[in-house]
């Protein structure tokens, strides 16, 4: 999950329940539900961001050279489809690869 689905976890956590309690109805319960919806939200698309981000067949991986992480079931490394003249494979440190997924966003310098 990334940070910013996190943090808003944390938010809905420590903040919205802590401070509706013992509030009464007004202003200050209305900012807490603002802030609870808008934490959802992100939450919601950070979610929605990763489906189909898991492992996935072979078959729907790219085949445009693209470094993706790849799997034959025991190992796991990075690797790319190579259309070589001779013989198109995956160019890989596993066996031969069955299932696929994106590489992570890589961590913001100085994180």
């Amino acid at each position: 999950m990334n940070k910013e689905a996190v943090e808003a976890l944390n938010r809905i956590c420590d903040d919205y329940y802590g401070r509706t309690r013992g509030v009464e109805h007004g202003a200050d319960e209305r900012t807490c539900q603002h802030q609870f919806c808008r934490d959802i939200a992100i939450i919601r698309a950070a979610l929605q961001q990763q489906e189909g981000q898991g492992w996935q067949p072979i078959e729907t991986a790219p085949k445009d050279g693209t470094e993706i992480l790849l799997t034959d079931g025991a190992l796991v490394s990075c690797g790319y489809f190579c259309e070589s003249v001779s013989r198109p494979r995956w160019m890989t440190d596993t066996g031969a690869p069955t299932h696929w997924m994106p590489l992570p966003t890589p961590p913001e310098p100085g994180a």
